[in-house]
């Protein structure tokens, strides 16, 4: 993969979950248990976080520092989401919305300034254990996204 077919990955993604819930009226979006105990609403902000972490991190990559939760976000993603989910589950349907819409915008754009070398390297940050940058926010956002558009569309 090299650094347009991730950001044409990520836009898809992004299209696939904007049409899942197209259809889908307020209430149903914040209806509890649409995707396990999570309303399609805890989904996108659960998403929401994710990408804000993946800035943080190319951010971060940007400036020679690792980023204070690695590990956490390789090894201990159940932690991470239930304390994404009690920071955001009442955080209205609006507000969330635009931030996740937002935080798509901020990646694409942050991708924008890196070289495609730095970018799938993946001997260059040692804390994502033989993954390169690339593949890290591939996985995290676009295959992640197209997972809850799967449970969302079900």
């Amino acid at each position: 993969m090299n650094k347009q077919e991730l950001i044409i990955t990520l836009e898809s993604a992004q299209a696939g979950l904007e049409e899942a819930i197209a259809p889908l009226s307020p209430e149903q979006i914040t209806a509890a248990g649409a995707v396990g105990a999570w309303s399609v609403k805890d989904v996108l902000a659960h998403m929401t976080a994710w990408t804000a972490r993946c800035i943080t991190i190319l951010f971060n990559a940007e400036h020679q520092q690792e980023p204070e939760d690695a590990d956490r976000m390789l090894d201990d993603w159940d932690a991470l989401n239930a304390e994404d989910y009690a920071g955001l589950k009442d955080r209205p349907l609006d507000l969330v919305l635009g931030d996740w819409r937002g935080a798509n915008r901020q990646l694409i754009k942050r991708l924008g300034g890196w070289q495609e070398s730095e970018l799938f390297d993946p001997q260059r940050f040692a804390w994502l254990r033989g993954q390169s940058l690339g593949e890290f926010v591939g996985n995290e956002i676009a295959n992640h996204a197209r997972d809850h558009e799967k449970q969302i569309r079900r």
